[in-house]
């Protein structure tokens, strides 16, 4: 399926980026309630953050279980994005893998990680 081009204004990109902040404050109870940062990050702090502040690079867990909790969180990520009705702009599994890549990624910051979200994602 081909990506459509779709502009974001600036109010969109912020309701995007302030979902992703609010779902890795907030227990994701699929995954045994895991917060992906400390629940007093501020929204400005968690965009100026990096991708390394994201609590399952923090845990020292070896590879495959590293890799399984960011395939976790970009599925779960998915889901709760679906609650605000926020889907894919094209194909679901590429949208989710370009943000299990960014996830994964520890060279990255963490507004890298919400461009590939806001790149990926509209609200219907």
């Amino acid at each position: 399926m081909a990506k459509k081009t779709v502009a974001v204004t600036a109010g969109q990109r912020e309701f995007l980026e302030r979902r992703v902040w609010n779902y890795c404050r907030t227990p994701d109870e699929q995954n045994q309630n895991a917060i992906y940062i400390h629940r007093t990050t501020t929204f400005e702090g968690f965009k100026g953050g990096k991708v390394t502040d994201l609590s399952f690079h923090l845990s020292g867990l070896a590879a495959d279980a590293l890799a399984t909790e960011i395939e976790l969180f970009a599925a779960h990520l998915h889901q709760y994005l679906d609650l605000f009705n926020i889907s894919p702009i094209a194909d679901p599994g590429e949208a989710r893998g370009k943000v299990r890549e960014a996830a994964a990624d520890t060279a990255l910051d963490m507004q890298t990680l919400l461009d590939a979200v806001v790149d990926n994602y509209r609200e219907n």
